[in-house]
């Protein structure tokens, strides 16, 4: 982690390869780096084995992923499913909407973590968003529009 630190990066995102009891542990390193897990194949019962293990629940969160092609992304009453059991655990969860200033290079396509936000305006996905259960709400796409920007920033601080 002080490797990946240097680099300037504040959030590592674990998938697959680490036991909990190691994710756990990851928790309280030094450089003050959030830990970051899969949101996606969360259920009831790894989220039990995970908390069977010290660790700091303020460093660790839960993303979604984004999906780039149509058809591919999260299913809305699932994602509220799962952003319910993520936050009865005391975790945070964060997840993607699409900027509609610059689609990702190659598909054209926004990166949504819900499907149905693919497509719509950008306000109504941040309000979707947090309805859903996001504590945090990032761009999938790679250039979001200052309007956009600016948006979401004046969303987060009424909430």
């Amino acid at each position: 982690l002080k490797e990946i630190k240097k680099l300037g990066v504040d959030v590592a995102r674990l998938d697959y390869g680490y036991s909990y009891e190691d994710m756990a542990k990851m928790t309280f390193n030094e450089e003050g780096l959030m830990i970051e897990m899969n949101a996606t194949h969360v259920t009831e019962e790894r989220l039990q084995e995970l908390v069977k293990y010290p660790l700091d629940k303020d460093r660790l969160r839960f993303c979604y992923n984004f999906y780039p092609l149509p058809y591919t992304g999260q299913r809305y009453n699932e994602t509220i499913a799962l952003n319910n059991l993520i936050h009865k655990y005391g975790f945070k969860v964060m997840g993607f909407i699409p900027a509609t200033a610059h689609h990702r290079v190659g598909t054209g396509e926004g990166l949504p973590s819900i499907e149905k936000q693919r497509n719509q305006p950008t306000h109504i996905n941040i309000q979707e968003g947090y309805l859903c259960g996001f504590d945090d709400i990032c761009f999938g796409d790679d250039f979001a529009s200052t309007e956009e920007l600016q948006m979401l920033a004046k969303y987060k601080m009424k909430s």
